[in-house]
């Protein structure tokens, strides 16, 4: 009883400091900020507290073993280099987090992302729509089409929010069937309908036909009367993140050759490629990043600058938090898609989905959208709890 009473506390101080970490980002990402001064104090002092909490719940709670030491020190040393070089106070938060996440069950991490997230979007469209807080509004040139934020800062901002956390719910819901993925099309539609954000209709599609494959797969083993996990294929989906992270740099790689293919493909994907490849050029790769001003169309960006902006995840985080990072957080991507694929295969899924929609997606390195990111201090020390049933 005491066993569980510990377990119990030890999550409440970890997930009520994820919890006031995410809910700073949140709102920082919403056009609440023109009211709200997230520079003050007051919101400065909630990174003080997350890490108060965090440290008290490792000294109280937490076994101190010798591994966890190591691991701990060799993450310190990397992130730190990384912060260093581009003074991101992200990195330091997303360090505290991952450390933090020793001995939690992985859950408890993805409940709190889903609640606390979901809570802030919701809170931001809501009062958008009542005209509470500006609903920015860009219009695509291409097409014409307006574009709503729906209070977040810019209109595929939303639309990445309501991405990841489908992400969230397709990990929680029990069991997944042909009304779940029709729902989720169906807000997709809906985001797509206001946000006109093309990269999260594609990343949306893809979960929601994947997870349709998937249900129906466990629907034939379980009418075969067999209790087995697919182990080739969850080995497989970790080699996912390496592989899309070296596909990126040998796209960008062939395109600075001139080829005529990948221009005509840029052309219909409005410059991805193209916005890649200028800042490599311009910035260059380094081990442990640089600090870069990346120019959006988002609500209060200075329009007299040109647009420019990475939205491959993995040039993207390569450029801020340097090839070193990029690889470290690759590997933790991977270590947690073998580990957690061996208990449950819609996580290597799930997992799948994530490392292809970071090709056009830049969030998969940042723990306000990603949780799965934070799976790997329960990976690496064996102290999850998670029911498959």
């Amino acid at each position: 009883m005491m066993n569980n009473k510990k377990v119990s506390i030890r999550v409440a101080i970890y997930c009520l400091a994820y919890g006031l970490l995410l809910a700073k980002l949140a709102i920082s990402n919403t056009t609440f900020i023109k009211y709200i001064d997230i520079r003050a104090n007051g919101f400065k002092f909630i990174n003080v507290i997350a890490i108060i909490l965090i440290a008290l719940k490792i000294l109280k709670y937490d076994v101190i073993s010798a591994k966890k030491v190591i691991v701990t020190g060799f993450l310190s040393i990397l992130f730190l280099l990384s912060f260093i070089s581009t003074s991101y106070n992200n990195v330091i938060m997303l360090l505290i987090l991952i450390i933090g996440a020793y001995g939690i069950d992985i859950k408890s991490i993805v409940k709190c992302h889903f609640y606390v997230y979901g809570f802030i979007m919701i809170l931001a469209l809501v009062s958008s729509m009542i005209g509470l807080i500006e609903d920015y509004t860009v219009i695509r040139s291409s097409t014409n089409a307006i574009r709503h934020s729906l209070g977040n800062t810019y209109p595929t901002d939303f639309a990445a929010g309501i991405l990841y956390l489908e992400f969230d719910l397709a990990f929680l819901k029990r069991r997944w069937g042909f009304k779940d993925s029709l729902f989720f099309l169906l807000v997709d539609l809906i985001v797509y309908r206001f946000t006109n954000a093309n990269n999260f209709i594609i990343g949306g599609v893809i979960l929601s036909i994947s997870m349709f494959i998937f249900s129906k797969y466990k629907e034939r083993e379980k009418k075969r009367n067999v209790c087995r996990q697919n182990r080739f294929f969850h080995k497989l989906v970790a080699l996912s993140f390496p592989v899309c992270a070296i596909l990126s740099f040998v796209i960008v790689k062939i395109y600075q050759t001139g080829n005529s293919l990948l221009y005509t493909i840029d052309k219909i994907i409005s410059y991805r490629i193209g916005f890649s490849s200028k800042a490599i050029n311009e910035y260059g790769i380094k081990p442990f990043g640089i600090n870069i001003y990346f120019i959006g169309a988002g609500w209060n960006t200075d329009s007299s600058k040109s647009y420019f902006y990475v939205d491959n995840g993995y040039i993207y985080t390569a450029l801020m938090y340097g090839m070193v990072l990029l690889i470290l957080i690759c590997l933790i991507h991977s270590i947690c898609t073998y580990e957690l694929g061996k208990l449950d295969l819609k996580i290597a899924v799930i997992y799948l989905v994530i490392a292809l929609t970071s090709l056009f997606e830049p969030r998969f390195s940042n723990y306000l959208y990603n949780a799965f990111l934070l799976f790997v201090g329960p990976c690496l020390f064996k102290k999850r709890t998670y029911d498959i049933t």
